[in-house]
């Protein structure tokens, strides 16, 4: 990505990490992206395929998207402990019954859509590519000094992170392990 200017929103940590790939942050605000595109301020930028089909992007001049899957957009449901448990059972389950179908909808919108999007940037002439393996692991290996960064620029950042990693690889060891009864 060496020389590449790239959009980041106006943050310390998005910067960081575009400068680690070699290409140059450049915060932009995101009603100028689309002109910044236009005139060439911004050669890329950290999008999904939703808001590059909504906000017209290819329009703007953008033709390629890497489908590097580096970020992940999760939606937090929830309530007050106290004030749930203080609800009747049937009252309790209709709030958990609700939590779980906005659960279903909130994964499932975003997925057809960006689908549709996908199709629709093709379409346009637009260039998906997907990094092999290799190419996946190169990048998680320049972006790694990010997390000394992390820890060392943010309040409490060696805490965060490692309790965040921690549940990482505790999560994944529960996948792997419910992949592993599946297929054995």
């Amino acid at each position: 990505m060496s020389g590449l200017k790239i959009r980041t929103v106006v943050a310390d940590l998005p910067q960081e990490l575009v400068r680690a790939l070699g290409a140059s942050p450049t915060p932009i605000p995101w009603p100028e992206l689309f002109t910044s595109f236009q005139t060439g301020v911004v050669e890329g930028s950290k999008n999904g395929i939703t808001d590059i089909m909504g906000m017209k992007f290819p329009d703007a001049g953008l033709k390629y998207v890497t489908l590097d899957g580096h970020a992940y957009m999760g939606a937090l449901w929830w309530m007050n402990n106290d004030k749930f448990m203080s609800m009747p059972e049937g009252l309790r389950t209709v709030v958990a019954d609700g939590f779980y179908q906005l659960q279903q909808a909130t994964f499932a919108s975003p997925k057809r859509k960006s689908i549709q999007a996908y199709a629709d940037f093709v379409a346009g002439g637009g260039d998906l590519y997907v990094p092999t393996p290799a190419e996946k692991a190169a990048f998680k290996k320049a972006a790694a000094p990010v997390y000394d960064w992390f820890k060392s620029n943010v309040d409490g950042g060696e805490e965060v992170f490692n309790a965040f990693t921690a549940a990482v690889n505790k999560a994944e060891a529960d996948v792997g392990g419910g992949r592993s009864k599946d297929i054995n």
